[in-house]
C-alpha cells in the first residue's frame, strides 16, 4: 500500500489504473494498492468460511450503527485506541474475543460477605468486577469459580480458576 500526501497528480484519483493498481481515498488520503488478481470462483472450504465471518461481521457493523450511540462509542474508542473509524473498530471488535486478565479469589473465604475480584478487557472496554459472596460456602473443596465474559459482538470468553 502506498499513501500520497499532497501529490496534484494522483489526489483525488480513485478506482481501478491498468490491471494491476487500485486508488481509494481513506481518512482524505488517496492510498494506491495492488489490484485483486484472479477469479473468486467458490474457493475452498476454508475461505468461504472466511467470507462467511467477514459477511456477519458487515452485517453487525451495518444493524449496530443504525444506533447513533452504538455509533458514537465505536467512533471514540477509534480515536482511542488508533483505528481507522469507527466501523473498522466494530469489525476489529467482531473478531476478537473478550479476555480474562484475572480471577482473584484470594479474599474468598467461603462466608458470606467474602469476595471475589475479575478483570477482563476487550477492544471496545475494559474493568474490574467485585463480587460479594451472598450465601455460605462452608466446604469449597473442589469448587472452581467459572466466570464468562461477552462483548457487544456475543463473543464470550469462559474461564476457570479453582478455589
Amino acid at each position: 500500500m502506498s499513501k500520497s500526501e499532497g501529490n496534484p497528480i494522483v489526489d483525488g484519483f480513485r478506482g481501478k489504473l491498468g490491471k494491476f493498481l487500485v486508488f481509494k481515498k481513506v481518512n482524505g488520503n488517496t492510498i494506491a494498492t495492488i489490484a485483486p488478481q484472479g477469479e473468486r470462483g467458490q474457493g475452498t472450504e476454508k475461505q468461504q468460511a472466511v467470507r462467511s465471518r467477514f459477511s456477519d461481521a458487515a452485517t453487525f457493523v451495518k444493524s449496530h450503527f443504525k444506533n447513533p450511540a452504538n455509533k458514537a462509542l465505536y467512533q471514540e474508542a477509534a480515536k482511542r485506541k488508533g483505528y481507522v473509524n469507527g466501523r473498522t473498530m466494530a469489525m476489529a471488535d467482531f473478531f476478537g474475543s473478550p479476555k480474562i486478565t484475572a480471577i482473584d479469589v484470594s479474599a474468598y473465604a467461603g462466608s458470606v460477605g467474602s469476595k471475589i475480584f475479575v478483570e477482563a478487557d476487550d477492544e471496545l472496554e475494559s474493568g474490574a468486577w467485585e463480587y460479594v459472596a451472598t450465601v455460605e460456602n462452608a466446604d469449597r473443596t473442589g469448587d472452581k469459580v467459572v466466570v464468562s465474559v461477552t462483548d457487544r459482538p456475543g463473543n464470550t470468553t469462559t474461564r476457570e480458576k479453582v478455589l
